[in-house]
């Protein structure tokens, strides 16, 4: 089955997601790039861009979002802790300043900058979770 990400502000996004997301694990040819399991979705708030979180390939996408709801790749981010960390889910802040990704593999939470469609790890990320947590999901409030 599908892993559909919740999109927020646009119809044309979401439709364009449901056509293009595979299981996890699975490569995507529908998209302008072609990632490594793109499992889990974020749109900016504005929604003008999309970040793709690439669990197989360690690496987070980022589009614009088009008028007719199709994407461009702005560009592809790698993460400070590399390979193997199983990237999941992913939730920008409520200021839309921050995007948050559980690395389930490690059981921390990396942090990237957003300026418009580029996105920055934060110099402290990624951070530790209590000892014993299962991180899958995140919510950022």
């Amino acid at each position: 089955m599908p892993k559909i990400g919740i999109v927020k502000n646009s119809t044309a996004a979401a439709r364009l997601m449901a056509s293009m997301m595979m299981p996890c694990g699975k490569r995507s040819t529908s998209l302008t790039y072609e990632t490594t399991a793109p499992c889990w979705v974020e749109i900016s708030h504005d929604g003008a861009y999309l970040w793709t979180v690439n669990t197989a390939s360690t690496t987070i996408s980022s589009y614009r979002i088009l008028a007719d709801g199709s994407l461009s790749l702005v560009t592809s981010t790698a993460f400070k802790s590399g390979t193997g960390i199983r990237p999941f889910d992913a939730r920008l802040s409520a200021d839309g300043s921050t995007l948050y990704v559980v690395d389930a593999a490690i059981a921390k939470v990396s942090a990237f900058a957003v300026s418009g469609g580029l996105l920055s790890e934060l110099a402290q990320s990624p951070f530790a979770l209590p000892g014993g947590a299962t991180p899958f999901g995140i919510v950022a409030i």
